[in-house]
């Protein structure tokens, strides 16, 4: 049996933010949620990707859930990028935005398989 992990508080915070994630990793949450979608303006998109995957490689988070906000699989490249930005930092959880079908889940499921693969770790898990 695997034990699932309770989340009772999830903070949200903008991606491009260091001092933001930072305050968030210690402020008690069970997961923190760094967010490259809404949160972020087209103009800082690629500052927030570099911000987050310098996060995830250096911020102590603990035992705090540390969790990637993704742009919606509509968006086209956004998505892409923020997956190959971030997922050196190994987070523990991604969340896909205005899913509109299974096969955009189906399509970021393959992604990071063959990412996970390539990177000699366990095959992700959609959830």
């Amino acid at each position: 049996m695997t034990l699932q992990r309770v989340r009772r508080a999830m903070l949200f915070m903008p991606g491009d933010d260091r001092r933001k994630i930072e305050k968030g990793a210690s402020a008690g949450a069970d997961s923190i949620i760094m967010d490259l979608e809404d949160a972020v303006t087209l103009a800082n998109k690629p500052a927030a990707r570099a911000a987050v995957a310098a996060a995830l490689r250096e911020v102590d988070f603990g035992t705090v859930e540390r969790t990637v906000r993704l742009n919606p699989v509509s968006s086209g490249a956004l998505c892409m990028l923020d997956l190959e930005g971030t997922v050196d930092g190994r987070p523990d959880a991604y969340v896909l935005p205005k899913v509109e079908s299974a096969a955009d889940i189906s399509h970021i499921d393959s992604w990071m398989t063959a990412a996970e693969q390539q990177r000699g770790g366990r095959p992700a898990k959609s959830a």
